[in-house]
C-alpha cells in the first residue's frame, strides 16, 4: 500500500505537495472526487479525497475547519486541493493536530490529471513517470517562434517536474548537423531519459525554422554570389549584378575572399559526395553564425568548397591580417565539430569591385589548394601576391590566357586526365630543375631513370622540342598555370 509519504516523494506533473498537516505513513487505498464538502461524510477510511475547484470556491473558511475534523474522525488519509486556496490558521492547526495531510497541486492542474496521477501513485506503478514524459513531449509540440527559449524551458520543467536548462554537457541539440548546446536536468530518472531525446530533436527543428527565416536574405546573396564566382574570368551579366545589388552587397567596395575546403578531389565517387556535402553544410552553418552579415561577411558555394567574403565599403581596411584574426574563432569551432575531417583554409588578396572579388576568390582557392598539397590542415594559408604566383594567377583568370594554355597543352590533354596530369607534373618539375634529372627526381620522389623515361615519352607523344628555349619557356608557364588551376578546383 502507498502512504502519504510515498505519494510526496516522486516528482509529478501536477506538482503534488504538502500544504498543511503531516506527511505521515497513513495508507491510501482509494481516491475519491468531492464536488462539495458534504461528500466527505461518505468517504471510507484510508481514502484520499480530491476537492474540485468548484468545491473549494463554494466553501467558507469555517467549513474547511469542519471538513478537517470530520475527515480525521472517519480515518481519511488526506484532502487534495486541485485549485490552490488560502487555508486559515485554524484549518492548518486542526490538520497538524489530527495528522491529516492537506495536499496542494500546481496551478492549472485538471481534476482528471490529479486523479490519474494519484491512482498511479497509489498503485505503485510507473504510470506517473510515463505521464511526465508524455506531458513534456506534448508541450514541446506547441512551440511558438516568438517565445524565448528560457520560457520554453520553464514550461517543460513544469511538465517534467524537474528544472531543465541549457548546459555544456547532457542531451545534445543538433541544428543543421551541428551541436548548438546541450540540455541538462537536475533529476535523471526514467521520465527525463524518455523525454529528453524528443525534446532535443524538437528544439533542433525549432531552431532550424528560426534560422531559415533569419538567413533568407543571406541565402539570396549566397546564390547570387556563387553565380558570380562560378563565372570568374568571363563577362558578368547585368542580371547577376542586379541580383547582388538587391542583396545589399557593396559592388565597388574592397573584398577579400577565404576558401574552406576538405581537400578532396572534384571527382569524388557517389559514396563520397554525400558526406562531403554534409560537411560543406556544416561549414556553411558555422560560418553563418560566426561571420555575421552585419559585419560585412558573405558566403558563396563553389562545388563542395565554401567561400567567405569580407567586404569593406569604406576603405581598404579588409587586410589579410585582420581577416585572419577574425577567422580564428571559425577555425576553432570547425575543428571542434568536424571530428576526423581535415579542413584547409586559403585567403586571397584584397581586391576592389566585382572583378576583383572574382580574382580574390580564385586566389583563395589556389592558396587552399596549396595548403592541401602541403598537408597544412587547420592553418590559414595566404596567397602569395608577389612574383610568379601573381602572374600565373592573372593568366589563369583570363579567358584568353586559358585558351592559349589549352591549345598549347592539347597534345598532353589527349592522353586522358590521369596521364595528362602526371605528364604535366613531371614536365614542370623537370623544367623547374632546369633540366636536372636528379633534382626533378627529388621533387617527384622518383629515381632519375624514371624521370628520364617519362620525359622521353613526353617528347615522343607530343613532338615537343624541349631543347628550344622559347618552347621550354611557353610550356613551363603553361604547365605551372595548369597545375595552379587544378589545385584550386580539386
Amino acid at each position: 500500500m502507498a502512504t502519504i509519504r510515498d505519494l510526496l516523494e516522486p516528482i509529478t506533473t501536477i506538482g503534488l505537495h504538502l500544504a498543511a498537516g503531516e506527511a505521515s505513513d497513513a495508507e491510501v487505498t482509494s481516491v475519491l472526487i468531492a464536488e462539495t464538502l458534504d461528500a466527505i461524510a461518505e468517504a471510507p477510511p484510508r481514502s484520499l479525497i480530491v476537492l474540485t475547484a468548484t468545491c473549494t470556491h463554494a466553501s467558507a473558511s469555517y467549513e474547511f475547519d469542519i471538513a478537517v475534523r470530520q475527515a480525521a474522525a472517519l480515518g481519511v488519509s488526506g484532502l487534495v486541493f486541485v485549485d490552490p486556496t488560502a487555508l486559515s490558521p485554524t484549518t492548518t492547526r486542526l490538520a497538524e493536530r489530527s495528522a491529516l495531510a492537506l495536499l496542494g497541486c500546481m496551478p492549472g492542474s485538471s481534476v482528471a490529471d490529479v486523479v490519474v496521477t494519484l491512482d498511479h501513485l497509489t498503485r505503485g506503478d510507473s504510470g506517473t513517470l510515463v505521464n511526465r514524459a508524455l506531458a513534456a513531449i506534448q508541450e514541446i509540440r506547441e512551440l511558438s517562434r516568438t517565445e524565448p527559449l528560457n520560457e520554453i524551458l520553464q514550461r517543460l520543467s513544469l511538465r517534467l517536474g524537474t528544472p531543465l536548462s541549457v548546459a555544456d554537457s547532457g542531451e545534445p541539440v543538433f541544428v543543421s548537423g551541428l551541436v548548438r548546446y546541450h540540455l541538462s536536468v537536475e533529476l535523471n530518472d526514467d521520465a527525463t531519459r524518455l523525454a529528453l531525446p524528443a525534446i532535443a530533436s524538437a528544439l533542433g527543428r525549432w531552431h532550424e525554422s528560426l534560422d531559415a527565416e533569419r538567413i533568407a536574405p543571406e541565402q539570396a546573396r549566397t546564390e547570387a554570389l556563387s553565380e558570380l564566382l562560378i563565372r570568374e574570368g568571363s563577362p558578368i551579366p547585368s542580371i547577376t549584378i542586379d541580383r547582388l545589388r538587391a542583396t545589399g552587397l557593396s559592388l565597388d567596395a574592397t573584398h577579400v575572399a577565404i576558401c574552406v575546403t576538405d581537400g578532396s578531389t572534384s571527382t569524388s565517387s557517389e559514396d563520397e559526395l554525400l558526406p562531403r556535402r554534409l560537411q560543406r553544410e556544416r561549414v556553411r552553418a558555422s560560418a553563418s553564425s560566426t561571420c555575421a552579415a552585419s559585419e560585412g561577411w558573405s558566403i558563396a558555394i563553389i562545388e563542395e568548397d565554401v567561400i567567405l567574403v569580407r567586404t569593406n565599403a569604406r576603405s581598404n581596411e579588409a587586410s589579410n591580417r585582420t581577416v585572419t584574426k577574425q577567422l580564428d574563432t571559425l577555425v576553432a569551432t570547425l575543428r571542434r565539430d568536424s571530428g576526423a575531417t581535415q579542413l584547409f583554409f586559403g585567403v586571397g588578396t584584397v581586391q576592389t569591385g566585382l572583378a576583383g572579388l572574382q580574382q580574390s576568390a580564385k586566389e583563395a582557392r589556389i592558396a587552399a589548394g596549396a595548403a592541401t598539397t602541403d598537408g597544412s590542415s587547420w592553418k590559414i594559408s595566404t596567397f602569395d601576391s608577389t612574383g610568379v604566383n601573381r602572374l600565373l594567377a592573372e593568366m589563369s583568370s583570363s579567358w584568353a590566357g586559358r585558351r592559349v594554355i589549352s591549345e598549347l597543352l592539347a597534345p598532353i590533354d589527349a592522353l586522358g586526365s590521369v596521364r595528362s596530369r602526371t605528364s604535366i607534373e613531371t614536365l614542370v618539375a623537370y623544367l623547374d630543375a632546369r633540366g636536372s634529372l636528379v633534382e626533378a627526381g627529388r621533387t617527384l620522389h622518383l629515381h632519375p631513370n624514371a624521370v628520364t623515361y617519362r620525359i622521353r615519352r613526353i617528347r615522343e607523344l607530343t613532338g615537343w622540342n624541349l631543347d628550344d628555349p622559347e618552347m621550354r619557356f611557353a610550356l613551363h608557364v603553361a604547365g605551372r598555370v595548369r597545375l595552379m588551376i587544378q589545385r584550386s578546383t580539386n
